[in-house]
């Protein structure tokens, strides 16, 4: 098709341009630093729009994956864990004397260790407990919280309204009295 133009490609915003990488690692490195992004686009030469997106393209090109992965051979760990301490829980545990004889109760059968399994237990507990961290069940939730400051300016305006409220009320009482007087 000889009237049709080619998609123009800026080299320096190509994705594996190394400049352009290098830039977003400097941002990303300057704001774990603490500095704003005001602060960095002047010391990299760009707008504070390119550096919120460089920061924000970071973060989902690299960071994200890479914390993604993480969770998943972490949960990988805690499952595995899990399925060896539910194995340790269905393998009877005896109570043994300082010989290695198996205690016997009063009716002649062994006496299951109780703190064995209690153990099994609070083991078992802190490993879903760490999986459910993994998984954001104890994510903190944003809650947004206004603070209003009460002096007391505020207490003497608020008392004149209430008074004129209550007159205000009065006489529309003392309105509706007179309207239905038929003298």
């Amino acid at each position: 098709m000889p009237g049709k133009k080619g998609k123009r490609v800026n080299a320096y915003t190509a994705p594996n341009n190394p400049a352009l990488l290098e830039r977003r690692l400097k941002a990303f490195e300057y704001r774990k630093q603490g500095r704003s992004l005001r602060s960095i686009a002047k010391e990299l030469g760009v707008s504070y729009t390119t550096v919120s997106n460089d920061i924000q393209k970071c973060l989902d090109e690299y960071l994200l994956p890479a914390v993604d992965s993480y969770r998943r051979q972490m949960l990988a760990e805690v499952d595995d864990q899990l399925v060896r301490l539910y194995g340790y829980m269905e393998t009877p545990q005896y109570i043994t004397s300082p010989r290695g004889d198996i205690v016997r109760g009063p009716d002649g059968n062994p006496l299951l260790d109780r703190e064995y399994y209690l153990k099994i237990e609070d083991r078992i507990s802190r490993q879903l407990e760490i999986r459910a961290k993994l998984l954001g069940a104890y994510a903190p939730s944003q809650t947004e919280l206004t603070v209003h400051q009460v002096d007391s300016t505020d207490l003497a305006i608020a008392d004149l309204i209430a008074q004129q409220r209550a007159r205000t009320a009065l006489a529309k009482e003392e309105f509706k009295a007179g309207q239905q007087d038929p003298a």
